[in-house]
């Protein structure tokens, strides 16, 4: 969705109701809005303009009039509004007083959308990013109300082009003459005569786009530059036999570069080639930046949040961008910095934006990896609106799609991969940081009320018992989390009775009981929205937890975005108590989160 169609499904419909009483359709207003989105947007993109708008008082930037006049002036600081309102009304044959309603209503919150789109970037920088977007709504007489850099820059960058197209082809035509001796002078002259007619072509387009007459020369139409010209014909038909002609050119010499001896092989390089650079923001070698967040029932205040990257820069734009958006969210948002992980977050310039979208719509939930964003939320439109409106504000590399349906089984088979082969990489210099990221990466999936690990997951369990023996410093706390079916005091039974059955395991594999606590969360700490289907399997997990001198320093949870919860109050004193109590209800085996917890832990 580019950004004009991003405007009409967010400020057109707060606009079209308040003149549904005035003359004129509905799609002769919706014409009317388009064509002043695209001139709105294109002003503002001058940052003088801009200026004007800000410096308005907060009372007057809510002022669709106060914000046309800083936004609509020439350069003598007249009023350009009413010249707006007149050629929008003729173009679309509706009354001028319609129109003016129109312009005045949306102005103020075109200007609020862009803001929010900007985030913390400029407006006019980002306006300058979508200019495409822009020119395409524009009217042949938009010109008039445009500051005059804005189309000279586009003008210039098409003489460039068109110039550069003359060159090449020129170049074209001299190798097509070095080469063509074995075919005769025929194709020679044939291939002659298309460079210079194509050249002159050329020259002549050039010409109308970069003349230096001092009549204006370019216009926008429907985001093209096309030359003013009196004679019939457009751009695009003088280009077209160029075009051709060009075809035909590179054709000829293609077929006299065949008739040539074939070259002497060039010996391949001594040296290997450098291998490829990684392909985003993440450095090789490290796992990339996440964050995971969730709104509430309501839209209105955080539900979770959770953060992994490299270095605490990363998480200093995250709390500038909830902060502005939701206020303070120290309480809410827990983030891990970890040297495996590469310290920079690419979508973290546009943060701001993707939290003023998500904000008011309930149960929404964003998991960002590197340039992958997916949003879940659980009313389908909600998550449409969510993907378009990030599209706009993200560049082309971005990857902004739907949260995956949940396929359990794969789910947790990958995870389990994944984990094998990170333990087995393991080397003997390997620390308790990278042991506690690899065991997090499995997914112990327990069936529905129990506290019995799958087999599967016993696998890993043996592996990281056997590299906990050449770890002897290292201890873990072992915490269980539900997702929120059930209640509170069943679902605590329940995270304690599967942390206690991990633990066991583990001791039966020889680590020392010292070396191992146990915490049951119950679903006091999710790391994603209970709302959905994704998002209670990402709560249903076991986490494991470096300890070190009492306090605890790596927390990592298993889904693949958000690190695990931080457990910091009442663990120590209660630590005693589970176990004992854990020890004469649990099973001796257990390991990850439930499905489901509908039933108290001891019908389990």
């Amino acid at each position: 969705m580019n950004l004009i169609d991003h405007l009409h499904s967010t400020v057109t419909p707060q606009v079209l109701p308040l003149v549904a009483d005035h003359t004129g359709d509905e799609d002769a207003k919706r014409g009317v809005l388009s064509s002043f989105f695209g001139i709105f947007g294109a002003r503002l993109s001058d940052s003088d303009t801009l200026a004007r708008v800000q410096s308005l008082s907060f009372d007057n930037i809510k002022d669709g009039n106060y914000v046309l006049d800083a936004v609509l002036q020439d350069d003598k600081g007249d009023s350009q509004v009413s010249a707006l309102n007149g050629e929008l009304a003729k173009e679309h044959n509706i009354p001028e007083k319609t129109v003016g309603l129109l312009t005045t209503a949306a102005a103020p919150l075109v200007f609020e959308e862009f803001k929010s789109l900007a985030g913390t970037g400029s407006v006019s920088a980002f306006l300058q990013d979508k200019i495409h977007d822009l020119a395409a709504y524009l009217p042949d007489w938009a010109e008039k109300l445009l500051p005059l850099g804005l189309l000279a820059g586009a003008v210039g960058l098409a003489g460039s082009a068109v110039s550069g197209l003359g060159k090449g082809i020129g170049g074209l035509a001299d190798k097509v003459g070095d080469t063509a001796t074995s075919l005769g002078q025929g194709v020679v002259n044939t291939a002659d005569k298309a460079a210079d007619t194509v050249s002159g072509a050329v020259s002549g387009v050039t010409g109308a786009i970069t003349g230096s007459d001092k009549e204006p020369r370019a216009t926008h139409v429907n985001g093209q530059v096309e030359p003013i010209k009196k004679e019939e014909g457009s751009f695009m038909k003088t280009l077209l036999p160029i075009i051709g002609l060009v075809i035909f050119a590179g054709l000829a010499w293609l077929l006299l570069r065949s008739c040539q001896e074939k070259p002497t092989p060039v010996a391949a390089p001594a040296t290997p080639p450098a291998e490829t650079a990684p392909a985003s923001g993440a450095v090789a070698g490290l796992a990339p930046a996440t964050l995971s967040f969730a709104t509430d029932e309501t839209g209105q205040t955080i539900y979770s949040c959770r953060g992994e990257a490299g270095s605490e820069g990363v998480f200093a734009n995250i709390r500038t961008a909830l902060s502005g958006v939701f206020g303070v969210a120290d309480d809410k948002c827990q983030l891990n910095v970890s040297s495996n992980v590469a310290d920079s977050l690419p979508a973290g310039e546009h943060l701001e934006g993707i939290f003023k979208l998500m904000k008011g719509v309930p149960n929404s939930s964003v998991s960002i990896s590197d340039k992958t964003i997916r949003f879940n939320a659980t009313n389908a439109d909600d998550i449409t609106k969510l993907i378009d409106g990030t599209k706009v504000l993200v560049p082309a590399d971005f990857v902004v799609e739907a949260e995956p349906q949940l396929d359990v089984a794969s789910a947790v088979s990958n995870s389990i991969s994944t984990a094998k082969n990170a333990i087995s990489g393991l080397t003997d210099t390997a620390t308790a940081d990278d042991l506690v990221r690899a065991l997090n990466l499995q997914i112990i999936n327990f069936a529905t009320a129990s506290s019995e690990i799958p087999a599967e997951n016993k696998e890993i369990l043996d592996l990281a018992a056997t590299k906990l023996a050449n770890l002897p410093d290292a201890k873990l706390k072992i915490t269980g989390h539900t997702d929120s079916q059930g209640d509170h005091a069943s679902n605590k039974t329940l995270s304690e009775q599967r942390a206690k059955a991990v633990h066991d395991y583990l001791v039966s594999k020889g680590v020392p009981d010292e070396r191992l606590e146990v915490f049951g969360a119950s679903f006091d700490h999710p790391v994603a929205t209970n709302a959905t289907e994704q998002g209670r399997f990402q709560n249903r997990r076991i986490e494991f937890t470096l300890i070190q001198d009492g306090e605890q320093i790596t927390a990592v949870g298993n889904a693949p975005t958000s690190p695990a919860t931080v457990v910091k109050e009442a663990q120590q004193a209660s630590t005693d108590a589970t176990t004992k109590t854990t020890a004469e209800t649990a099973e001796p085996t257990a390991d990850t989160a439930p499905e489901s917890v509908d039933a108290p832990a001891e019908n389990k």
